[in-house]
């Protein structure tokens, strides 16, 4: 006959062997969900970057940084961001840089066939357009990019066009996306004359639309834009990790023999 001592140790034994089971059950789920986690597709990599664009009553500027992130991985110190889509006009994007090769082979395809059909590049206004459509074409899967537009308009000013994902844009004075936006928008906000800022709220006279009068471009020189680039570079630099390594520039100068366009490097040695 089975004792009371005996009968208690097998119903011990029975618990232990339940709870170690459900334990290890647990566990072996638990790693099977991290695994299905892991194997997600994900269509979309955020490579970092920062664009900046400028636009000067004769000149334009376009400045990025040089270094590819992928979370915490660098995986380049020395890529370049900004392209030349057609003659004058300058295309730079900050996000997955796959997407951002992708759209400016486009952009380049649809500048080419415009030239050879009219005998004369597109200009940076109806290339705006197009980028705008581009994108929005692509709305259900869009393009990871954030783009900007930068050249000379047909008045000798420098013109500054600003995207989301999508194509919504604006023409701007002074725009900055990617990585460091929050902390080099306000910097370049001081260079804007923001004293024409309430004629925006004042309703045009004779029509139910308000004002647009305030300039599409900043009174700042040339040298005085680029040292303030570079210092909201190395500032924004010390406090976000995907943003380093150097500074490339496009400058377009406007003429009446022609635009001028340079290329410059600075280095960035970030701590």
């Amino acid at each position: 006959m089975i004792d009371m001592f005996t009968v208690l140790a097998l119903v011990f034994y029975i618990l232990c062997s339940t709870v170690v089971g459900r334990r290890d059950n647990l566990a072996l789920w638990t790693k099977l969900d991290l695994k299905q986690e892991d194997s997600k597709f994900d269509p979309y990599v955020d490579n970092g970057g920062t664009v900046v664009g400028i636009a000067g009553e004769n000149y334009v500027i376009l400045a990025s940084d040089t270094r590819l992130s992928d979370k915490y991985v660098i995986r380049s110190r020395n890529v370049s961001r900004l392209y030349e889509v057609c003659d004058n006009v300058f295309f730079g994007a900050s996000g997955c840089f796959a997407d951002i090769v992708q759209l400016n082979k486009q952009l380049e395809q649809i500048s080419k066939v415009y030239k050879y059909e009219n005998n004369v590049d597109i200009k940076i206004e109806s290339l705006a357009q197009v980028l705008s459509i581009v994108l929005y074409k692509r709305k259900a899967l869009p393009y990871f990019s954030f783009s900007t537009l930068a050249g000379i308009d047909a008045d000798g000013h420098g013109a500054v066009y600003k995207f989301d994902a999508i194509g919504s844009f604006e023409r701007v004075s002074a725009a900055c996306s990617g990585k460091g936006m929050e902390m080099i928008q306000p910097i370049l906000d001081d260079l804007v004359d923001i004293s024409g800022d309430n004629e925006l709220w004042t309703l045009s006279p004779g029509s139910s639309s308000f004002s647009e009068s305030h300039s599409n471009f900043i009174k700042a020189t040339l040298d005085e834009t680029v040292q303030t680039v570079i210092k909201a570079f190395v500032s924004a630099g010390e406090r976000e990790i995907t943003v380093g390594d150097g500074i490339n520039f496009v400058i377009i100068r406007a003429s009446e023999t022609g635009n001028v366009v340079e290329r410059r490097h600075y280095p960035l040695y970030n701590p």
